[in-house]
């Protein structure tokens, strides 16, 4: 068939239309073509046309059917007849005293999740699903609620994949049996222990389960449950499907099977060839493939690797659902600690305060919250002293305890004598050391750290050095007090004077122990948290990276080396709560890794926003992927995970892009930019007119400027290249596929400024002389010296600069949505914005206890910045991004350190 077919434009207009605006399936359209058609060749013909287009804009490969079966809603919360979940919310609220607006979340989400599942009564299912939490949040007690509730329901096994490591699984092992079997005791049957997990070399006492009866010959009752939890590791694996191949064929097919994959993105993703998968992806696989009827819900907080799999392949991909759990109140996460960027979908929330101040725009930054002032910057000297450069070094290399770890340590103890004043010296406090994945140097931190501990009790006891130590104790608390302003944070907390925590100090000093935790360490050695409160000083690697929890965190001490989003997030144990000493924690760590973590928190931003507006389309993870933000220093995840990842794709449609990094130590680059906008009016040929067009007089505007003056300009114009959104190819690929459907044809120009006269206006080639007035911008705290990030220069209201009636300024009032307002008054033409930024700019109104405040721009010459404004697409295309693909990212990644063999043994 040829699409030149007079009937091919109009049928491809309404299944698009059905697909996109209906959300209807390809396989419903193709059977409703079919009925309004005869030709049924030139429908299929249209249907895989529109379905190479959608491959082509998705950000991550789909299967070329969508899954025609509706998910079935079958649980809408706990029933008065059910045991298992109302004896666990019981716990969490008596015994684990949870508050209950966090039962009340718990309840909530869970329900959601477990109505995501099939009937356990229905004949056959195979369900796949994911569930994204955050860091030390609270997961685990998220599935052992989903467990309960399925327990209730109907769900009579439950397997519990977790950890490559034994000390994490007994961990979880425990949990379980604490928080859930004892609860009810006669209906949960354990097949794992905290010492046996289906070993290799162990007798299964439990055989008889798979024939239907307990260990004891006693028969299994309908209304019993049985539960493992199962170390992800090829023999341990192994030997649970062994068992399943023991079970009775009928009961096995019969029996509705939960099987939950803790940290869903270790070791369970294929590393290897699609012909070929890696051991431990390949066994979860045969397992589902062993059941009837099972659902499979990965829980991970860092899901990158989880969206990137192959959804075409018979893999893991969780095609059925991801669910983004909440964030919980007082959760300290990367976003609260560091901060993270504006993003376009902020506008509405973070300027709905400040948008009638476009004089003012440092008040931007302060509406919007950075992260908080807890964060140390370690030199790279002292990095040095602490870690090996390189794994040759790794042998022989001694650390030597450097002065930010000896203030570090002071701070804890400090911060430790802080919380026993409040009341809490029955909880456990934790300081975390992790300078290297290597054992060797870390095993040789222990004497080094004990004698510092001795030298610094020595001298708090000692008369001739007491008071003078106790002076530099003073000076460090005092210092940290300055950084946290307690009184402000929900709840409020009350200050700790030094003389109130000075009687403590020694006590807490003496009491404190070193513990190196990696496999190398014998198990007696190893920390273990007992019903006694203790003082701890921990120094690992891996293991302290991924599930283990250091109880009562205080100080976080950072300087591993890692290349990649997931092991990055992974490695953040300060993440969690810190209920009643949220205004103590601190981290030290290197400027550089501040800077990441701020990115990270804007990616897991990014991703969560997309999960939340595709439940919100009522969208499954078939129709469309999670996008991932690229980083030009680290990598998605692995490169063995990446296997299935396709450049990404951007829609300018009801967007606007903003320049807001800028070279501001190159003279050259920043005259080019002010030269290419004297060009500009100087190819249009006529002058801006102040408080011509739009609805602020301040504002210099033209409008129906020919749109091959916006496209000289971008050529012109030198935009920073980690602005990967304002890449020249593709914005200008846009407007011409725009144009082609009579779109972009003309756009209006603006350019912001100020009223008043200044002392030092900006030229910009006006042939009437006049010049324009400089607005100010200053520049964040960034980790680049050199190059200015102004987080944002448009203000919300600058996506209508240039209209000007009483239903813009009403929509502008009540906060309405711009966009819409743009699209209805100018359906078809752009908005090149123009912000002439005085180069001395200056911050106003900083907050000194913000992690990031601003500071002076300093920039080598005025700085121009642009924005863009586009209305509602014609055509709907996304333009593709630009980004570093993986052959690419070899010059320029971070040597990551491997991890120890032992460690994961």
């Amino acid at each position: 068939m040829s699409e030149n077919n007079e009937n091919y434009q109009d049928l491809e207009d309404y299944f698009r239309s059905l697909h996109e605006e209906k959300r209807f399936s390809f396989e419903e359209i193709r059977k409703k073509g079919k009925q309004i058609s005869q030709n049924s060749d030139l429908v299929d013909e249209i249907i895989e046309n529109l379905k190479k287009y959608q491959d082509d804009i998705i950000h991550i490969p789909i299967p070329s059917v969508i899954s025609a079966n509706p998910l079935k809603i079958s649980y809408f919360g706990p029933k008065d007849s059910h045991i298992f979940w109302p004896k666990y919310k019981k716990h969490l609220k008596v015994e684990k005293e949870f508050p209950d607006d966090v039962i009340n979340s718990i309840d909530d989400s869970t329900t959601k999740i477990i109505s995501y599942m099939r009937n356990p009564n229905d004949d056959h299912f195979k369900l796949k699903g994911l569930v994204v939490g955050y860091v030390q949040s609270g997961k685990t007690a998220n599935y052992m609620g989903v467990i309960s509730k399925a327990a209730d329901i109907g769900f009579k096994l439950f397997i519990i994949l977790t950890s490559c490591n034994n000390k994490l699984r007994r961990q979880t092992q425990a949990r379980i049996e604490h928080d859930l079997c004892n609860l009810n005791k006669n209906n949960w049957h354990r097949l794992t222990t905290r010492e046996n997990d289906f070993r290799a070399n162990e007798p299964d006492p439990n055989s008889k389960i798979a024939k239907g009866f307990d260990k004891y010959g006693r028969k299994i009752r309908d209304f019993d449950r049985t539960i493992c939890v199962v170390k992800k590791n090829s023999n341990r694996l192994g030997n649970l499907i062994g068992w399943l191949k023991q079970a009775d064929t009928d009961k096995l097919r019969l029996t509705p099977v939960l099987l939950i994959d803790d940290e869903a993105d270790q070791a369970s993703i294929n590393t290897k060839s699609k012909e070929d998968p890696s051991t431990i992806n390949r066994k979860i696989r045969e397992i589902i493939d062993l059941l009837n009827k099972v659902v499979y819900v990965g829980y991970t907080a860092s899901p990158f690797a989880n969206v990137l799999i192959d959804p075409s392949a018979k893999d893991l991909y969780p095609e059925d659902f991801i669910f983004d759990l909440p964030k919980p109140k007082r959760y300290f996460g990367s976003e609260r600690l560091f901060g993270r960027e504006v993003l376009q979908y902020d506008n509405s929330i973070r300027e709905a305060e400040i948008g009638k101040h476009p004089s003012n725009p440092d008040k931007i930054i302060e509406y919007y919250k950075p992260g908080m002032n807890i964060i140390h910057e370690v030199p790279n000297d002292d990095v040095y002293l602490l870690k090996p450069r390189n794994r040759r070094e790794k042998e022989e290399f001694i650390p030597t305890l450097a002065k930010s770890l000896k203030r570090a340590i002071k701070y804890f103890w400090l911060a430790t004598a802080a919380r026993h004043f409040r009341g809490q010296s029955q909880k456990h406090s934790t300081m975390l050391i992790h300078t290297t994945s290597y054992s060797k140097p870390q095993n040789k931190f222990e004497d080094k750290l004990v004698d510092y501990k001795n030298s610094c009790v020595l001298r708090i006891v000692d008369k001739n050095t007491r008071e003078e130590e106790i002076n530099k104790f003073r000076k460090i608390w005092e210092e940290e007090q300055e950084k946290v302003d307690s009184t402000s944070l929900d709840p409020p907390l009350i200050p700790v004077s030094f003389d109130y925590l000075k009687p403590h100090l020694k006590d807490v000093m003496r009491r404190t122990q070193i513990f190196i935790e990696n496999s190398t360490i014998k198990k007696e050695d190893r920390l273990v948290y007992g019903d006694e409160p203790g003082i701890f000083i921990v120094v690992g690697g891996n293991i302290l990276s991924r599930g283990l929890t250091l109880e009562g965190l205080v100080v976080s001490y950072f300087i591993r080396t890692v290349s990649a989003y997931d092991t990055l997030l992974q490695m953040g144990r300060w993440f969690g709560f810190r209920i009643g000493y949220e205004d103590l924690p601190r981290i030290w760590m290197t400027n550089e890794f501040k800077g990441y973590f701020l990115d990270l928190a804007t990616v897991e931003e990014e991703i969560r926003y997309d999960i939340q507006r595709y439940f919100k389309e009522n969208l499954t993870p078939l129709d469309f992927g999670v996008r991932i933000r690229r980083h030009p220093s680290l990598l998605i995840t692995s490169r063995l995970k990446m296997q299935d990842i396709i450049d990404s794709e951007i829609s300018y449609s009801e967007r606007r892009v903003q320049t807001t990094i800028f070279k501001v130590e190159d003279r050259t680059w920043l005259m080019g930019n002010l030269n290419a906008t004297k060009k500009l009016f100087a190819n249009i040929g006529r002058d801006p007119e102040l408080d011509s067009l739009g609805y602020n007089s301040a504002c210099w505007g033209l409008e129906n400027i020919k749109v091959k003056h916006i496209l000289q300009f971008i050529d012109d114009y030198t935009f920073h290249e980690n602005h990967i959104q304002l890449n020249k190819k593709l914005l200008k690929k846009y407007i011409k596929d725009e144009n082609n459907n009579n779109g972009l044809n003309y756009w209006n120009i603006m350019i912001m400024s100020i009223h008043g006269e200044i002392d030092d206006p900006l030229d910009l080639g006006f042939s009437n002389n006049k010049k324009v007035n400089l607005i100010s911008r200053s520049r964040a705290t960034t980790v680049n010296i050199r190059d200015a990030n102004l987080k944002s220069i448009m203000l919300r209201n600058d996506t209508v600069l240039d209209l000007d009636d009483d239903e813009v300024k009403e929509a502008m009032k009540k906060n309405d949505d711009l966009f819409r307002i743009r699209t209805k008054k100018s359906p078809d033409k752009g908005l090149l914005t123009i912000y002439p930024i005085y180069k001395e700019s200056t911050p106003s109104g900083n907050n000194p206890r913000t992690l990031n405040p601003n500071k002076p721009l300093e920039a080598k010459e005025h700085v121009i910045g642009v924005g863009f404004v586009f209305p509602k697409s014609k055509n709907h295309k996304g333009e593709r991004y630009v980004t570093v693909r993986m052959s690419g990212l070899k010059n320029i990644e971070i040597e990551d350190e491997p991890v120890e063999d032992d460690d994961f043994e």
